[in-house]
Order: structure tokens, then C-alpha cells, then sequence
């Protein structure tokens, strides 16, 4: 007869949120060496990009509610919770034998398309104050940069994806012992 996966216990967001509340502590919010197994990973980066967006959910629900003090504590929030998660990310990455330097490939080439957005609507602010005339001066000199990152964005956020979600390595590697 087929055997049934397990049914996860009334435990299972409890030890999500300890999970979540552990990397926020002083010896693991920043730790960018171990190891960290798929629960830990999912249970931060999913509780951890809720938290974050909360505020901002709030900000649209009631916009005229001290919106700019809402605005410094929605920025101030998604900075305090940035690095636990980046570390996470990292460690996740270790436990599947790979160099986080990947991760940073896949963040420079986010940040080349930011900064050449943001030169080009700096340019495009001087000539017009039309927001649908500004984009449509942004738009097609963005276009070629976007052909040209677009495929290396997309293989490496998919190469990303799916190392988070295999199985760490059982013995140990360079990064430390399995979790």
C-alpha cells in the first residue's frame, strides 16, 4: 500500500516563526557563514517578506495617516529585515555546496538596470514634467538594456529558485556540517 507523506504537525508555524525569530537575534541576524536547510530558508524569506510589506499595505490602505512617518518606517523596516534575509539566502546557498558569490552576480545586474532607469529618467525629468510623456522618453532607451540582461536575469533567478529548493548536501562541505 502507498505510504502518505506525513501531515505537518499544529507545530509547524510555531517553529516558522522561531525559525524567523532566530535570525533576528545578534549571533545570526548577519551570519554569512553555515549552513541554513530549506525550512529555515522558506520559513524567514516567506514571514520575513510579509513583515517587510506589511507597512507598505498599510501606507495604500490609509494614505492620508502620517504618510511620510509611515514612509520612513516602511523603509526602515525593509532595511532592519534586508540583511537577516540576505543572510539566510546565503546560508542556504552553502547548504547546497554553492558560493554565494552568485548571489551577487544576480544583485549587480538588478542594479545595473536600476541605475541606468535612474539615469535615464533624470535625463528624461529636465525635458518634461509629463509623467506619461517622461516614460515615453525612458522607455525605449531602457528597451536595449533590457534585451541584454534580460536572459542572464531570468536563467540566473531560475538557477536561484531552484537551489533553494533542492535538498542540502548530507555530508559536510566547505561551508560546514549539514543541517
Amino acid at each position: 500500500m502507498n505510504q502518505l507523506p506525513p501531515v505537518p504537525s499544529d507545530n509547524l508555524l510555531y517553529e516558522a516563526w522561531a525559525a524567523f525569530r532566530r535570525c533576528l537575534h545578534k549571533e545570526h541576524y548577519a551570519r554569512l557563514i553555515g549552513r541554513a536547510g530549506r525550512f529555515e530558508y522558506w520559513s524567514v524569506t516567506i514571514i520575513g517578506t510579509f513583515v517587510s510589506l506589511l507597512p507598505g499595505i498599510l501606507l495604500f490602505i490609509l494614505p492620508n495617516l502620517l504618510s511620510l512617518i509611515g514612509l520612513f518606517v516602511w523603509f526602515g523596516v525593509i532595511a532592519y529585515f534586508a540583511m537577516p534575509l540576505l543572510a539566510v539566502y546565503v546560508r542556504r546557498l552553502h547548504d547546497v555546496g554553492w558560493s554565494a558569490w552568485w548571489i551577487a552576480a544576480h544583485y549587480s545586474l538588478i542594479s545595473v538596470l536600476f541605475a541606468v532607469f535612474v539615469f535615464h529618467v533624470t535625463q528624461a525629468v529636465f525635458f518634461t514634467s509629463d509623467m506619461v510623456e517622461l516614460f515615453s522618453h525612458v522607455v525605449p532607451r531602457l528597451l536595449p538594456w533590457l534585451e541584454y540582461t534580460a536572459i542572464p536575469l531570468n536563467v540566473l533567478s531560475t538557477l536561484l529558485f531552484i537551489l533553494t529548493l533542492l535538498p542540502g548536501k548530507t555530508t559536510p562541505n566547505r561551508y560546514g556540517n549539514p543541517v
